[in-house]
């Protein structure tokens, strides 16, 4: 090989790297992507490298066979000689795997991150541009491909074969990321997601590949060793862009069918004579296909004329266009309600306890005019409202609103303590964090509409979560003895004041009672006062004979009749008396 070949090997190579470096640049929003074109970028630079090398140590090999030198009389001291000047061999066996081993660490790093992260969301423009860059790169590198498969056979040299299949192989990746976009533009299905991870997959088996490939090479003997070009190549492509594809069998039968050899045939002869024309075409297709727009069920399109949105925004069903670059249409979903995290990044889903992080990235926020600190998880639920003024505002609605929602939380939290939001004003520190964050997003035009704001956990951070929980244990402790006197207070007050109430009703009646009596006992000395005053001897009389009604019941009396009264005497008086009191009757 001469140095002029060689410098056409890395003319390949190189224009290929460039192709790989633009798909770089411009598809830093899917991260499958960026990790594939950053592989091909890899493989390119390392075969424009090695060419380059190439090509020097070949001109200065020429260089010194037209100097005439005598070190180069003799094929083996130009061996020699080639093996001690020529910087090839140290770059094929040493420094091309480090170059490798480098880049496979770095793209483990881009898979990783590609396999997690979220697609970004796209707006209709840059679907649409999407579709038209994918096309055509697929198409360029596919020709890039042919050329490198042909200046490969040309010069009968393998050496290209690793730009030469990624090259072809991003035909039917560029296909496939078009499709997709397609889909999600004119079908409202993201089928992102599954073409980024099965393009993350196909990449890490192309690394896993070059580098088991790179590592065979120290089996080989020494000969093969030093005739081995540049690393990158891929067995599992050569496998899959092999001539001898299921498409090359069909091809086969249907001549030995037919018995017509289809490359010799009008028509395919044709369709070689018109790939130009029909890629060109289908570019020209592509392009105009961005003036047709299709607004689905819950969106709303804001066309977009020179730069500008125009109003009144357009409903669901087809809408047309100028096509881009000149107009389009951009899709705004205004039924879907999105959701922002305040207080933390993810949830985990693991069980909820105090002492344990409850989720990722969790955040303290101060209560109570700065003295305190809680961990709040604060989900908010919202949706678009106006599209044009969504689109109008800022360019990053979300995160506009994530620090709105911020701001009023940190507002509401610190005038309330700590206690008084975990406990009863939860539902208080909802309602007005959504109305201030409402009245917040109107003031500065987002066109977004709060729907729901909900208080999903709140506690104390985790550092001093045992200290608190003694706080709350202590607080409700205290809580439980005051609710234990409250209870013994309802429970002992009506009981005294039952047995008060009876004893003041019992002393009344009583009082009452002895009154009377007193009364009773005063009008009946009265009485007989009066009686008294009023006929003396009758009175007197009266109360004697009474007496003596009194002491005589119940005895035996004797009546006699004499013509003078019998006189009693005292001794008489008394001894009848005494037999009245009980130890006897008295006669008399």
């Amino acid at each position: 090989m001469t140095s002029a070949e060689a410098r056409q090997l890395r003319n390949a190579s190189t224009a290929v790297a460039v192709v790989f470096a633009l798909i770089v640049l411009a598809a830093l929003g899917w991260p499958a992507v960026l990790a594939f074109a950053v592989w091909g970028l890899i493989v390119a630079a390392i075969h424009a490298l090695y060419f380059q090398i190439q090509a020097d140590d070949l001109r200065s090999l020429e260089a010194r066979r037209r100097s005439g030198s005598s070190a180069w009389r003799e094929e083996g001291d130009e061996s020699e000689a080639m093996e001690r000047y020529m910087a090839l061999p140290r770059f094929r066996s040493f420094w091309q795997l480090l170059l490798l081993g480098g880049a496979a660490v770095l793209m483990g790093w881009l898979l990783w991150r590609a396999w997690r992260m979220p697609v970004a969301e796209a707006s209709t423009a840059s679907l649409q541009l999407g579709i038209v860059l994918s096309i055509a790169v697929a198409v360029l590198l596919s020709l890039l491909g042919r050329y490198a498969v042909v200046l490969g056979a040309k010069l009968e040299t393998a050496d290209l074969n690793g730009v030469a299949q990624l090259a072809r192989f991003s035909f039917w990746v560029g296909g496939a990321l078009a499709a997709s976009l397609g889909i999600l533009l004119y079908a409202q299905r993201d089928l992102r997601v599954v073409t980024g991870r099965t393009l993350v997959l196909i990449t890490a088996a192309l690394v896993l590949d070059a580098l088991v490939r790179a590592m065979l090479r120290s089996y080989r003997p020494a000969t093969a060793r030093k005739a081995s070009g540049p690393v990158g190549d891929s067995l599992l492509l050569a496998l899959f862009l092999r001539r001898s594809n299921p498409w090359d069998e069909v091809s086969t039968r249907m001549e030995g069918a037919l018995g017509v050899k289809l490359g010799d045939t009008w028509a395919f002869r044709f369709l070689r004579r018109a790939f130009a024309p029909l890629v060109l075409a289908s570019l020209l297709l592509a392009w105009l296909a961005t003036a047709a727009t299709v607004v689905p069920v819950g969106h709303a399109g804001v066309r977009v004329e020179r730069g500008r949105f125009v109003s009144p925004p357009v409903g669901p069903g087809w809408h047309w266009s100028a096509p881009w670059p000149f107009a389009s249409i951009e899709l705004v979903p205004t039924k879907r309600v999105d959701e922002i995290l305040l207080g933390f990044e993810r949830d985990t889903g693991q069980p909820i306890l105090w002492a344990e992080r409850h989720y990722e990235g969790e955040k303290n926020i101060l209560v109570g005019d700065g003295d305190e600190l809680l961990t709040i998880a604060v989900p908010v639920h919202y949706r678009i409202h106006d599209p044009l003024a969504y689109l109008m505002t800022t360019s990053d609605a979300r995160a506009t609103l994530q620090h709105l929602a911020y701001r009023e939380l940190l507002r509401v939290t610190s005038a309330r303590d700590s206690f008084a939001i975990m406990t009863d004003q939860r539902a208080d520190v909802s309602a007005t964090l959504r109305t201030g964050l409402q009245r917040a997003v109107d003031a500065h035009g987002l066109g977004l509409e709060i729907v729901w704001v909900g208080l999903r956990d709140i506690h104390p951070p985790v550092a001093v979560t045992p200290s608190f929980q003694d706080v709350i244990s202590a607080e409700e402790e205290r809580q439980t003895m005051i609710e234990l006197a409250r209870a013994y207070a309802a429970r002992a007050l009506p009981e005294a004041k039952q047995e008060a109430g009876r004893m003041r009703a019992t002393a009344e009646a009583a009082g009452e009672e002895r009154t009377l009596a007193a009364s009773g006992e005063a009008l009946r000395f009265r009485q007989l006062a009066g009686a008294q005053k009023a006929q003396p001897d009758v009175f007197r009389s009266r109360l004697r004979l009474e007496a003596l009604e009194a002491a005589l019941a119940g005895r035996r009396k004797i009546v006699v009749a004499t013509d003078k009264p019998p006189r009693i005497t005292m001794d008489a008086r008394r001894k009848t008396e005494v037999g009245s009191d009980g130890e006897g009757e008295g006669d008399e």
